[in-house]
């Protein structure tokens, strides 16, 4: 799975000991600017506000935070979650494996890629497309994904129990949200529901999944 080799890669950069934080948190202060990302293995990482990273940030076993206005390349956590404070931008992809994203008003991502974890948009932009493996999706608030909502296939194995199987993934897009491109269920076994309210709109087709409208 692509989520695992970034994973191998921050041990690597680990050994290497650059930039890298262990068993403590990395707290970047306010306006801070810089061409390096940072690393953090059971710790979290808060970038403050009007702070410019143009590297990478991520987490093992710790949660992430953007501040406001400030600008990072790209966002990845393992059992964590991560959250983008308001006007905030992501310049490339936000991932998480175990842990939610929650997008405040008037953020902006290329990307957004989940496993086992809910992705929540207020007031926020996807300029690309969301994919999630077993996650609820929320946009509220006039957010936007201008790409496709994907539904990933899971592996064999990664379906924890019988029961999760029977649980239904909820795609909820009220209050003037929008996604222009389609919504695509890859995963046979996954039972979808996309629920439209408030001038919430799919401009695209949806496939595999049931919608409702409120």
């Amino acid at each position: 799975m692509r989520f695992l080799q970034w994973l191998s890669l921050a041990l690597i950069v680990l050994f290497m000991g650059c930039n890298v934080s262990v068993n403590k948190s990395v707290d970047v202060p306010d306006g801070s600017k810089t061409h390096h990302g940072y690393t953090s293995v059971n710790g979290s990482i808060r970038i403050g506000s009007d702070c410019d990273i143009r590297g990478t940030c991520r987490s093992v076993n710790g949660s992430i935070e953007v501040g406001s206005r400030s600008t990072v390349r790209k966002v990845q956590s393992v059992n964590g979650g991560i959250r983008v404070m308001e006007w905030a931008k992501i310049r490339e992809a936000v991932e998480a494996v175990n842990g939610g994203v929650e997008m405040e008003q008037g953020t902006e991502a290329v990307d957004v890629k989940t496993v086992n974890g809910p992705v929540s948009l207020d007031s926020a932009a996807v300029t690309g497309g969301i994919a999630t493996y077993n996650g609820n999706i929320t946009l509220d608030n006039n957010s936007v994904v201008k790409g496709d909502i994907r539904i990933k296939k899971r592996k064999h194995g990664q379906h924890h129990a019988d029961q999760n199987r029977e649980e239904t993934l909820v795609i909820e897009i009220m209050n003037r949200s929008s996604v222009e491109g389609d919504i695509v269920v890859y995963d046979s076994e996954q039972k979808v529901d996309v629920i439209l309210s408030g001038g919430g709109k799919v401009k695209g087709k949806i496939e595999k999944a049931n919608v409702v409208q409120r």
